[in-house]
């Protein structure tokens, strides 16, 4: 791309890098998945999504230094490789977006969870195949494998122990890195980013120790479904392609 001109806005959800650009058929989609995106999506006119999973937040503040010429003290203390990759993209907004998910890779844990998780259902009501949930990037498996839950609770809860590692600030996802080893994604309803936290209350923060049970979340289901959203929950695994949930 051509540089930050391209650039119309810079956003992200729980899992994903939201940007408007000028010229969408200038995202060089091999260039982001090799350097860490689970998959890229244009869902129509200057929009297009990326998948980081759990880092996109760093993802999209190391873009936006980046964008701004503060890679410098932006990437301070990264390896030479992290910063010259950084140098050698800094002109483009796609490079940007390469650059910064090269240097988020670094960040993942490099253990992997089991093939077979068998978690407690982290809220009450009716599991479906992730390919029944109305979102293409979930229902195709792009974000990970995993299970969905049409909700009757109000609650989520964790469904193992571990490390809250992320916690969206409008409450509709949270990330969790379990003691296993899974890097594990619940996310309530689709498209919920877009209530700015409405109907949503979080009842843990990133960094907290949890076990079996512990609640994380509360939200309102009727709220999401009068503002014309799915409260289908998706629950995934980011860091194990090849792994399935079981739900106690």
């Amino acid at each position: 791309m051509r540089g930050s001109r391209d650039i119309i806005e810079v956003d992200n959800c729980a899992t994903r890098l939201r940007m408007e650009i000028a010229d969408t058929s200038q995202v060089d989609e091999h260039a982001l998945k090799r350097a860490g995106a689970a998959g890229t999506i244009k869902p129509g006119g200057h929009s297009v999504q990326v998948v980081y999973g759990l880092n996109v937040q760093f993802v999209k503040d190391a873009m936006e230094d980046i964008l701004n010429d503060r890679t410098i003290e932006a990437f301070r203390g990264a390896g030479a490789g992290q910063t010259g990759a950084v140098a050698g993209f800094v002109g483009g907004v796609g490079g940007a977006a390469i650059a910064a998910g090269a240097a988020a890779e670094q960040r993942l844990d490099s253990s992997v969870p089991p093939a077979v998780l068998q978690l407690r259902q982290p809220v009450a009501g009716r599991v479906l195949a992730l390919s029944e949930v109305p979102d293409a990037m979930f229902a195709q498996g792009t974000m990970g494998p995993g299970l969905a839950i049409d909700p009757t609770g109000d609650t989520i809860v964790a469904p193992a122990g571990g490390t809250v590692a992320s916690v969206f600030p409008t409450g509709h996802a949270i990330g969790l890195a379990l003691a296993d080893g899974t890097e594990l994604l619940i996310h309530v309803g689709i498209d919920t980013v877009d209530m700015k936290g409405d109907g949503f209350e979080t009842l843990v923060g990133a960094g907290d120790t949890v076990e079996a049970g512990t609640p994380l979340l509360r939200f309102d289901a009727e709220k999401i479904r009068r503002a014309g959203h799915s409260a289908i929950t998706p629950v995934i695994v980011l860091n194990n392609e090849d792994a399935t949930i079981e739900f106690a």
